[in-house]
């Protein structure tokens, strides 16, 4: 009986192994993608009676069943956010009545931002929470990094149509409105 190639027998066995752990890691991410499903309406729901609202009274979480909604995360000391503050305030006041609504949540203290909406006039609702909630949603959301300001808008079917980070031109927004009105 001959006997094995030692050196190919060696070969063979590190190509046993490398090709068992190759199929453990992608197997490993494959299960890990489906077990992270992609983040819905109802995720961010579960945080709504956490947090306080600062101009209006606590939303019900049934509120925006039906609407696209748009969720900016922003804070007073973040430039681009102070930025997009009107714009976005415009767009909710203007298509409010389209089934859009834009919620903003404070990545700041209670006084600063008070003092902000009462300055700039916001109209849409403002929420707040502690600083490691809003962390949290964030990350659940998408923005694991803490970029600001970050945005999610939701489609009326509560999944998620679009995440921006950095502050929103106009002409983005308008396509998003402009998308309402087809559907």
């Amino acid at each position: 009986m001959p006997s094995a190639n030692p050196q190919k027998r060696k070969f063979l066995v590190t190509l046993l192994i490398v090709t068992v752990a190759a199929a453990g890691l992608i197997g490993g991410l494959g299960v890990r993608y489906l077990l992270e499903a992609e983040p819905t309406y109802a995720d961010f729901a579960e945080y709504l009676p956490y947090f306080k609202p600062i101009n209006r009274t606590n939303p019900a979480a049934d509120t925006w069943e039906g609407k696209t909604l748009l969720i900016n995360f922003w804070a007073t000391w973040c430039p681009p956010c102070i930025e997009e503050m009107p714009l976005l305030d415009h767009f909710n006041s203007e298509f409010g009545e389209q089934n859009f609504q834009v919620v903003g949540i404070a990545f700041d203290d209670l006084e600063p931002v008070e003092e902000f909406i009462r300055q700039y006039q916001l109209e849409f609702l403002s929420l707040t929470a502690n600083l490691a909630l809003v962390d949290e949603l964030m990350d659940v959301l998408g923005n694991d990094k803490l970029v600001l300001p970050f945005s999610v808008v939701f489609a009326s079917d509560g999944v998620i149509l679009l995440r921006k980070f950095g502050p929103f031109e106009e002409a983005e927004l308008t396509a998003i409105v402009t998308d309402l009105g087809r559907g």
